[in-house]
């Protein structure tokens, strides 16, 4: 398949996945997928579905029309994400008549500038670890997320919850003081033996 064959297979795919996700009867008749009558009876206990992220290069068209038709940014550039691609993101979001509210925008790299990450609109920090002994991995968990927790960080628009690092390790959560803002957690999704691992911290 070429690359334009594959990105219109995801979104015929994405279609089909999320509408099953209602639990009704979907009926799709299309280039990759013909159904007619198949109902998904275990449907997602999160409401309206789950959210779906976006992936890929943020600079190709298709790329950028699926971030502001689904719930997620999850992309990357030829270099790490910066505020300004932040910023580029969001106005791709309000420029499709949506809020940010209830929209995540995934960054990773450039640990150092978290704060100007959130002001911009970000809502996740994230490393991918590389497969390697359960010990080293389980360390990197229990270092706890990067940053310096003891800062001031701002909210950056009303009824904004703050920078956050979402935390399911042992450790106690540090506070992060800021007007509105909670405390931190540590996220981690994934598993040991050899699995990607995705430490994150929730900056919005």
């Amino acid at each position: 398949m070429t690359a334009a064959q594959h990105a219109a297979r995801l979104d015929e795919d994405l279609q089909v996945v999320t509408a099953l996700w209602t639990g009704t009867e979907v009926h799709h008749h299309g280039r990759y997928h013909d159904i007619d009558g198949l109902r998904l009876a275990a449907t997602p206990v999160q409401q309206p579905r789950i959210p779906v992220w976006i992936g890929g290069d943020l600079r190709p068209p298709g790329v950028r029309r699926r971030l502001a038709q689904w719930d997620g940014a999850c992309v990357f550039r030829e270099r790490a994400l910066d505020p300004d691609d932040v910023r580029d993101i969001a106005a791709l979001i309000r420029a499709a008549g949506r809020e940010l509210a209830g929209y995540d925008i995934k960054v990773s790299g450039n640990q150092d500038r978290l704060a100007e990450f959130a002001v911009a609109g970000a809502s996740w920090w994230g490393r991918w670890i590389p497969p390697g002994r359960p010990d080293q991995t389980g360390k990197i968990i229990a270092d706890g997320p990067p940053g310096q927790p003891e800062l001031s960080w701002p909210c950056p628009r009303p009824g904004h919850r703050g920078l956050q690092a979402f935390s399911r390790s042992r450790r106690p959560a540090p506070a992060l003081r800021g007007a509105g803002c909670t405390a931190a957690r540590w996220a981690v999704s994934a598993a040991m033996d050899g699995l990607r691992m995705l430490p994150g911290r929730r900056l919005a």
